[in-house]
């Protein structure tokens, strides 16, 4: 009867769990565990002990036996380390362990060694080498990936195997995941107004390097430390942070995307072809699997503009493997493509000499950026956003259709579009000069929704930036909002460039008469001025309602800028996002062309705004309650109510804007 009994023991206590009679801590300690045997008795605690662990379907792997741990490494030991010097092929170099500094960073170890070999000797520890496996004896001791800044001889700081294994075994942890939906953890939408201004200022910042934005790159260059300021920098240990290499581009390209870099401690560097079209020497090539002391890249950024960490992979078993010895841009749980990397060979620098180096075809996805290693699987590549530039038009001295492909990191996206944008213009067009610009952007969401942006410039160059910029404020509005980060599978972007400035500037507004009835229709006339060429002037006509009371009405004739402004003055509920829907809504009012002119006629009055609605004509002690009820982030005061609006098109921009004041007399031209 022990069998039934205790089987009866199981039924009885998950019986009570799943009627929801108890839970799991009461059913287990009012039940009579005096009749159990000391085999069942193993069995119920083995059971319980599962079920109560944090997460009972992840377990960690133990370490290699092939794996040597700090607490066997001694001084004088002589191993060996792999790394790759020139194309694919995994060569050695001796190892001379000096020493352990213990609690190097909190709670872990630093390995200190001399390496030695004919390739090291003139360039010391170069960047690229992050990741190279270190073997005694046959077991794998860590990877080096630390060095002194400016130095010559080939001394490095080595991370033990034992941090980088709980970077591998991060891989199988679902707490430690990239988050794709990050609706998860975002705010409730409807309940919170994100003070959206100020994020993307200070994301601006970081790509143009302002003065106060959150993080100022180093100013060093890579000379050899002679000035006083520059005291103290030799010497100083660094992780070998794996170099970013970006294809030949332009120097405003290359600027902005150094100052970014810079907030993740990377150092921007320019390399040949890399990842560039048309028949390679190393395509000759057979590429080898991915082995112990391989070079490994991690593209950012791939098509007609490359960009793309390179290091080092320490130790690989089935489809996963880990490398760099260091974060690559300390993500976290991430998804980034990995791929095959050749080696042209060493760059010396004062600083710090470097790979030279360039990526190949991906072979699977970084699913770990943390602080000993990075983490990968071998397989397929994560899904990217594809960016797709057409740049034609009389005045583009090159008419190409420019693509690319972006990793889907809402930090990094943004600013690889501009990216990729200004390098397909400024490959087409020179910067200074004197063009007319017509753009049009489209966002493809995932669910088929598409959002799309009209553009006009005739400029020297700032125009066209400030358009850029502008799209890449609707991404990140997109995808780094607190709300919902959209999925964006597709930017397509039509660039058409005419040569020569054509724009019109506004010489005065005025109307046919200063007196109107309601009903009636006002002929506006506007003169303009073409860029070198001739006036001329423009006659519009907008109808009054029917229902108008006697007074004055103020009419706005606006330039796309002066139109945004007097939209968000007048309905500036409208322009506070509180969900993702908001931030839809937002781009789309945003959508001003500058061929536009919006013509306004406002009945002057003292209205409260809910939201983005709009009460008028309420009485001052109504006005007063609603005042003091409705939350400060959703109330307004417009002043004036809209009563008329129409939109008329230019060929061309249009800069200027003009307000004039008319009267409404019901009874104008009736007899006495």
């Amino acid at each position: 009867m022990a069998g039934p009994r205790n089987r009866l023991v199981g039924w009885t206590i998950w019986g009570n769990v799943f009627c929801g009679k108890s839970s799991m801590r009461d059913a287990v300690a009012k039940f009579n565990y005096g009749q159990l045997s000391r085999g069942v008795w193993a069995l119920f605690l083995s059971v319980l002990a599962w079920l109560v662990s944090p997460d009972p379907l992840f377990s960690k792997s133990p370490m290699p036996a092939e794996f040597m741990p700090v607490a066997e490494i001694q001084p004088g030991m002589i191993g060996e380390g792999r790394t790759v010097f020139r194309g694919f092929d995994v060569e050695t170099f001796k190892v001379e362990i000096l020493g352990v500094d213990h609690f190097a960073m909190a709670g872990s170890h630093l390995i200190l060694a001399k390496l030695d070999s004919p390739h090291l000797e003139q360039h010391g520890v170069v960047a690229g080498m992050s990741g190279s496996p270190v073997f005694i004896d046959g077991r794998l001791i860590g990877a080096v990936a630390y060095g002194w800044s400016f130095a010559y001889a080939p001394y490095a700081g080595i991370t033990p195997i034992e941090n980088m294994w709980e970077v591998w075994n991060a891989v199988d942890d679902p707490h430690l995941q990239a988050i794709n939906d990050k609706s998860a953890r975002r705010a409730k939408e409807g309940e919170y107004t994100w003070d959206w201004e100020e994020a993307w200022r200070l994301y601006r910042n970081r790509i143009e390097g302002s003065d106060d934005s959150d993080f100022q790159g180093s100013g060093i260059s890579g000379f050899r430390p002679a000035h006083p300021a520059l005291a103290g920098i030799e010497g100083e240990l660094l992780p070998i942070r794996s170099p970013v290499f970006i294809s030949p581009t332009t120097d405003r390209v290359h600027q902005w995307m150094g100052n970014f870099l810079g907030r993740y401690g990377q150092n921007l560097m320019a390399a040949g072809s890399l990842g560039g079209s048309g028949e390679r020497l190393e395509d000759t090539v057979d590429v080898p699997d991915l082995t112990h002391g391989s070079a490994l890249g991690v593209p950012l950024l791939s098509g007609d503009l490359s960009l793309a960490g390179v290091g080092t992979v320490t130790w690989i078993d089935g489809d996963r493997l880990i490398a760099f010895g260091h974060p690559m841009m300390f993500l976290g749980g991430t998804r980034m493509p990995m791929s095959h990397a050749w080696v042209f060979g060493f760059m010396q620098s004062y600083m710090r000499s470097f790979k030279l180096s360039e990526v190949r075809e991906n072979v699977g996805t970084i699913v770990q950026d943390r602080l000993y290693a990075i983490a990968g699987i071998m397989g397929n590549s994560p899904p990217s956003t594809q960016i797709r530039v057409r740049v034609q038009g009389a005045g583009s001295a090159r008419k190409k259709t420019y693509h690319y492909d972006a990793i889907k990191n809402p930090d990094f996206l943004p600013v690889l579009v501009l990216t990729s944008i200004m390098e397909s213009y400024g490959s087409s067009v020179a910067m200074d000069e004197e063009v007319t610009v017509n753009t049009q952007a489209s966002y493809h969401l995932a669910g088929e929704e598409v959002i799309t942006r009209d553009f006009v410039t005739s400029t020297r160059g700032n125009g066209v930036v400030e358009a850029l910029f502008s799209i890449v404020q609707d991404l990140f509005l997109l995808v780094n909002n607190p709300f919902r980060a959209a999925d964006v599978s597709l930017i397509d972007v039509d660039v058409r460039v005419i040569s020569g400035y054509g724009f019109n500037s506004m010489v005065n507004v005025e109307t046919d008469y200063r007196h109107y009835r309601p009903g009636e229709a006002i002929r506006i006339e506007s003169k303009w001025q073409r860029w070198r060429e001739d006036e001329f002037v423009r006659s519009d006509q907008i109808r009054l309602p029917d229902n108008l009371d006697a007074g004055s009405l103020v009419i706005h004739v606006a330039d796309s800028e002066a139109s945004r402004m007097i939209r968000r003055t007048h309905r500036p509920g409208r322009y506070l996002l509180r969900s993702f829907e908001d931030i839809i809504d937002y781009i789309g009012l945003s959508n001003q062309p500058q061929n536009r002119v919006d013509i306004f006629i406002f009945k002057p009055t003292l209205n409260v705004g809910v939201s983005d609605s709009e009460l008028s004509g309420l009485p001052s002690s109504v006005r007063g309650v609603v005042n003091q009820t409705v939350p400060l982030d959703q109330l307004s005061i417009p002043v004036g109510r809209m009563i008329s609006h129409r939109v008329i098109q230019f060929d061309r921009p249009v800069y200027g804007s003009g307000s004039l004041v008319v009267e409404i007399n019901p009874r104008l031209g009736m007899l006495p």
